[in-house]
């Protein structure tokens, strides 16, 4: 009985002095570097940036039929070309979504 006792006890004393250096090892006041760019980049006033559109002319080469944006069936014999690209440049006076020529038609089998 006194043998068990006196284990128990040893036992108690090994946890209480893990957790006692575990509570010393762990500083509370320590802060990524990471979190706190994230904290200060929240914390900046956020500006939208402004941009130049420049729209250009998409062409389609080859013999078919295609589809363009808005559902307008064309043939093309040889090439097309029409106007909807469009590409962004940052300093300018608008906001701008970049439009791809893929993004404007499709080939109709």
């Amino acid at each position: 009985m006194k043998k068990k006792i006196l284990c128990g006890i040893t036992v108690l004393a090994i946890a209480a002095l893990a957790a006692f250096n575990l509570n010393l090892s762990s500083d509370e006041n320590v802060v990524s570097s990471l979190t706190l760019a994230n904290v200060e980049a929240l914390a900046q006033e956020t500006h939208p940036t402004i941009y130049n559109r420049h729209p250009f002319q998409c062409t389609i080469t080859g013999n078919g039929k295609v589809k363009i944006a808005g559902g307008t069936i064309v043939e093309v014999k040889g090439s097309l070309s029409f106007d909807g690209g469009i590409s962004c440049s940052s300093s300018g006076n608008m906001t701008c979504t970049p439009v791809e020529c893929a993004q404007l038609w499709q080939w109709v089998f």
